[in-house]
């Protein structure tokens, strides 16, 4: 794995994914890049602003791991889904809001598992306990042979 992208936009749950995802680039000795998309009429010198306002945040929720912070404008997914080549991992965040929506993925996370071109991941806000135990799903095409090598080096940090 090359990068780690996570989606960030300045969210409780896209802190939470960008420093699950930073986890993640530092096991796998990869780039971590936080992308950040904002409304295509943003005007281009205030995401400069922006970027001053996120750094912080960034900063803190990879823990020290350096960042390679990113500022597109239009569609969030399509942006993240372009960013991404077939050796990298995206990470987006969750919202979780109740008993049932929980259990659902955002527009973005959801068009972001359905048509990147990389493994995709999306992270809780609130993390579940953790067992000991990773559950890869399989299906049989192509892309689903990748999912055990995606997530053997998740098994170090339980043995």
């Amino acid at each position: 794995m090359d990068r780690v992208i996570a989606r960030y936009d300045g969210s409780p749950h896209s802190a939470t994914a960008l420093a699950w995802a930073a986890e993640q680039a530092r096991l796998r000795h990869a780039e971590i890049h936080a992308l950040t998309v904002v409304d295509r009429h943003t005007r281009r010198d205030r995401s400069e602003d922006l970027r001053a306002q996120m750094l912080p945040a960034i900063e803190r929720a990879s823990h020290g791991l350096a960042v390679k912070h990113h500022i597109e404008h239009g569609d969030a997914a399509a942006h993240l889904v372009q960013a991404c080549a077939t050796t990298d991992l995206l990470v987006v965040g969750s919202r979780a809001h109740g008993p049932v929506t929980r259990r659902l993925l955002g527009s973005v996370s959801r068009a972001c598992v359905h048509t990147a071109a990389c493994p995709v991941v999306a992270v809780r806000t609130e993390p579940e306990e953790t067992h000991g135990v990773i559950l890869v799903g399989v299906d049989g095409s192509t892309a689903a042979r990748h999912a055990p090598t995606c997530a053997a080096p998740l098994c170090s940090r339980y043995t």
